[in-house]
């Protein structure tokens, strides 16, 4: 027996529900994962001036990225009188080589494009997507 009309549109429905639910997009990429930046410190002192670094918290300076493999990135930066956490997304924009990792970043309603140089598995060199503006190459390393 053969299903009806009104069931076999029911089915292509769920069929297609099911399709949506399942779609979300996952990118398979060695720069998944939490990364520290390196000697945020020494980027806090030249980002504070003198009277400023008296009045900071003794919360210490960090900027962190976590490039999750659904596509979103999350930052967190302290750096002196800056206190930020920032969510986005990201995608690669190439295949991945040995040496480095191009993608595009959308943070604070700015998309931009940055590429990640591998100094090895766990460190990485690239300019913040959550600082694009600026121009820093910072050191960035896996967290584990």
């Amino acid at each position: 027996m053969l299903p009806s009309k009104a069931h076999r549109n029911l089915l292509a429905l769920l069929a297609v529900a099911v399709l949506l639910s399942g779609c979300q997009q996952t990118v398979n990429s060695r720069l998944v994962g939490k990364w520290k930046m390196d000697k945020a410190e020494t980027l806090a002192r030249k980002m504070t001036s003198e009277a400023d670094a008296s009045d900071q918290d003794s919360e210490p300076p960090r900027m962190s990225l976590h490039f999750k493999r659904n596509g979103v990135l999350e930052t967190v930066t302290q750096l002196g009188k800056i206190d930020s956490v920032k969510t986005g997304s990201w995608k690669l924009l190439q295949p991945e080589s040995s040496d480095k990792t191009v993608m595009e970043c959308s943070i604070g309603g700015l998309t931009s494009q940055h590429e990640a140089r591998w100094v090895d598995e766990s460190t990485i060199r690239l300019a913040p997507p959550n600082m694009s503006g600026q121009k820093m190459i910072l050191k960035f390393v896996r967290q584990h």
